[in-house]
């Protein structure tokens, strides 16, 4: 199990980078700025857990924030949503999570958090979905990037979000289905990113 797990880390990692190669012309994207965070994060992480033999919740709630501004201040930009408003928005639900966080300890799995978080993350893609349709007369969406990502999101935010809201209870009861649970996520993450490279090739409207 643990060649098993060290092999998907490493595919998990590994596919990043034909989006973030492939799709470099579009490096000024917020979306190729997350995918950039992801990778960078994931090395962090499997290095403080792996290599250092640390606790890497800090990192992974960091990675939690510094994922919902992007995310959001990118659907915020597809939906053309007023800048203060945006920018105000993600500011006080940002500021709520830290709180949160230092309340709840930074050194632990904020697991409600990420669990919130995802689900609004699935949110957003079904608004894009529907943004593109409403929009269809005027936006190609086969020739753009946005159905893609949206496609992404929903695929790789249902999974973590079912993931962690029966985390605990897997946890109590079922051990090692969740570590199953676990490996079947990276395969979905790795799937998530070899779709998130196609969004990047395409052209961004």
């Amino acid at each position: 199990m643990d060649t098993l797990q060290i092999i998907l880390l490493s595919l998990s990692v590994i596919s990043y980078l034909p989006a973030l190669i492939g799709g470099y012309k579009n490096r000024q994207s917020l979306l190729w700025k997350y995918l950039l965070a992801g990778l960078v994060f994931d090395i962090i992480m499997i290095t403080v857990r792996r290599a250092l033999h640390y606790n890497p919740f800090p990192v992974a709630n960091l990675f939690v924030l510094i994922e919902f501004i992007i995310l959001s201040a990118y659907y915020a930009q597809k939906f053309a949503i007023q800048k203060k408003w945006a920018t105000t928005s993600i500011g006080v639900i940002g500021m709520i999570y830290i709180i949160y966080v230092l309340i709840n300890g930074v050194f632990e799995r904020n697991g409600i958090a990420s669990t919130i978080f995802s689900f609004t993350y699935i949110i957003y893609s079904l608004l894009g979905f529907y943004y593109i349709l409403q929009k269809q007369d005027e936006y190609s969406s086969v020739k753009s990037s946005f159905l893609l990502a949206n496609i992404a999101v929903l695929f790789c935010f249902s999974g973590r979000f079912l993931l962690f809201l029966f985390e605990d209870y897997l946890k109590e009861h079922y051990a090692d289905l969740l570590k199953n649970l676990w490996l079947y996520y990276k395969i979905l993450s790795i799937v998530v990113n070899i779709i998130f490279a196609s969004a990047l090739y395409k052209k961004d409207e």
